[in-house]
């Protein structure tokens, strides 16, 4: 499995509160194609849920951190600590 992308991770992050594809776009700061092609793609893996009934769609975060992401978080806090 390839290691998550830049856009990936900052579309994630910006998924732990949901939101519109627009919204996760200005969240993570990427651009709004961009970020409707990555939000397409989550789902597709299954990292991002659709709610149901919701127009637009509202996406959220299916798991609690990839493991790539984990580990990122955990050296800048063990960084930050220093």
């Amino acid at each position: 499995m390839r290691p998550l992308g830049d856009i990936t991770k900052a579309m994630w992050e910006a998924a732990l509160h949901p939101g519109t594809v627009r919204e996760l776009a200005a969240r993570a700061r990427v651009g709004y194609d961009v970020a409707r092609y990555t939000a397409s793609r989550m789902v597709d893996r299954g990292q991002l849920a659709r709610e149901p009934g919701t127009r637009p769609a509202v996406l959220s975060a299916v798991c609690e951190r990839p493991a790539p992401l984990l580990e990122l978080h955990e050296a800048l806090a063990a960084f930050e600590a220093l």
